[in-house]
């Protein structure tokens, strides 16, 4: 059986529906997964990628928030910061994605306050300086969040002339002359890695976030994404490079809506275009991946990227919260 069958009968529509249940763990779990086979529904065994919650401790050591606030590299203290607030948004304290439109100054008094700081330190002292960076920091990922969840959850429409010019737009950078002019049902798209000749229901599970990510990763890193997309065609190495796409977008959210990418864009910068830098290295690396595995069928693939998601989840604790060091990004490739 051929790689590419094998993935019709392992990727239906309910694949990706359970992916996006289980993708907040990240343990090798045997699922029941059903699938389509000759109109009938079945059930099948196959390892599904979970992870199961952690906390970073790069940056913090257990300081209260005043030591933490006490530190003179201001860098370190946001970092700090972020460790201390997702323990304490574990413990259901102090949530970390709060509502994007928290006011800064209202939080820094509530914190101040519940924190026994505002006796000691005035407005104006370095401590609440400093408390203040944090959760404008902090703002600035969780609006950042809000923006590309909004889109996350809308549904792609091929109705919608807006959503049709994101695959217009894909298609005029991959096509090639044999695919002929952009059309929504053609045979092309199966070619670009998608489950049918028609890809809007594939982004059922990613909305409309993650058509636009595609269409990004494609536009601006052309080498990388053709040369991924060569690899996962492979009959040997074959994998549906436009649902790995998917999959991708719906791992970075979930990093991002646990808190995992704070530290990170702290680091970097709290904008889409970071965001898309993330999700274009993380989709070529997982192609990379799965090809270097030497995988012997399609069946193996949800195993090996549960594998890869939960290496890329513990060099983020070794690299201080960061996705990628620049030293990762080929000069010839990015």
């Amino acid at each position: 059986m051929s790689f590419r069958l094998c993935w019709i009968l392992v990727s239906s529509k309910m694949l990706l529906k359970n992916f996006e249940c289980d993708i907040a763990r990240m343990d090798l779990v045997p699922t029941a997964l059903p699938f389509v086979v000759g109109g009938t529904v079945a059930c099948a065994t196959i390892a599904v990628g979970v992870w199961q919650r952690h906390r970073i401790v790069g940056f913090w050591n257990g300081e209260s928030l005043e030591k933490i606030l006490q530190r003179k590299n201001e860098n370190e203290v946001k970092l700090a910061f972020v460790d201390f607030m997702i323990l304490k948004s574990a413990k259901g304290d102090i949530p970390l994605n709060m509502d994007q439109n928290f006011d800064v100054n209202k939080k820094r008094d509530q914190l101040m306050q519940e924190h026994n700081l505002s006796q000691k330190y005035g407005s104006d002292s370095k401590i609440s300086q400093n408390l203040y960076l944090c959760l404008e920091s902090v703002k600035q990922v969780n609006e950042l969040h809000h923006t590309l969840e909004s889109r996350r959850k809308v549904s792609f429409d091929q109705e919608i002339e807006a959503h049709v010019n994101v695959l217009r737009q894909f298609w005029n950078q991959v096509a090639t002359e044999k695919d002929g002019e952009f059309t929504l049902e053609s045979k092309s798209w199966q070619d670009f890695g998608f489950q049918g000749n028609n890809p809007s229901s594939d982004f059922r599970a990613g909305g409309l976030l993650s058509a636009q990510n595609l269409m990004e990763f494609a536009t601006r890193y052309p080498v990388p994404y053709k040369k991924s997309l060569e690899m996962a065609s492979k009959d040997e190495t074959y994998a549906p490079h436009a649902i790995v796409g998917i999959h991708i977008t719906m791992f970075v959210m979930k990093l991002l809506e646990e808190g995992k990418l704070h530290q990170h864009f702290m680091q970097t910068s709290s904008t889409e275009k970071e965001f898309v830098r993330i999700y274009s290295f993380l989709f070529y690396k997982m192609i990379l991946y799965w090809v270097s595995s030497k995988p012997e069928n399609i069946f193996e693939y949800n195993s090996k990227e549960a594998e890869f998601f939960s290496l890329v989840t513990s060099r983020m604790e070794q690299q201080g919260g960061l996705v990628y060091l620049d030293s990762d990004f080929d000069n010839n490739m990015f």
